[in-house]
């Protein structure tokens, strides 16, 4: 009775434990108007901001900023930055209660990011250099 009772707990819970992937609207419904801060084994990765119209601001971990688009593409969310075209396409996914995000070069999520935080600051990315 209580291997029953046990089993039937655990099925239970089972949904709550079920990673969600998030599409375009719902990474859109906590990203657009923030900037998302990520980390890597408990280290600062980089922070993106989100901006209307599918564009963001990226800052890696050195500070160096990149403007982008993103968008979704065969259930995952692209990116390309100025100077690199290539589309980098991540899995957005939330898992009890956090987000976490994985490179579809990753399927193992050897390597997946945790978001750390969120906020309505911009990022401090200089702007054009300018002169010669």
């Amino acid at each position: 009775m209580k291997i029953m009772a046990l089993a039937a707990l655990l099925c239970a819970a089972a949904p709550a434990l079920a990673d969600e992937t998030l599409g375009e609207e719902g990474f859109r419904s906590i990203a657009e108007g923030y900037t998302l801060y990520f980390e890597r084994d408990g280290q600062f990765y980089g922070a993106e901001q989100y901006l209307k119209g599918n564009r963001s601001r990226w800052m890696d971990g050195s500070g160096t900023c990149q403007e982008g688009r993103w968008f979704e593409m065969n259930g995952a969310l692209c990116f390309t930055y100025e100077g690199n075209p290539a589309a980098q396409c991540w899995q957005v996914i939330r898992r009890d209660g956090e987000i976490f995000v994985r490179s579809e070069r990753d399927p193992d999520g050897l390597g997946e990011l945790h978001m750390s935080g969120r906020d309505a600051r911009p990022l401090n990315c200089p702007g054009p250099r300018i002169g010669v």
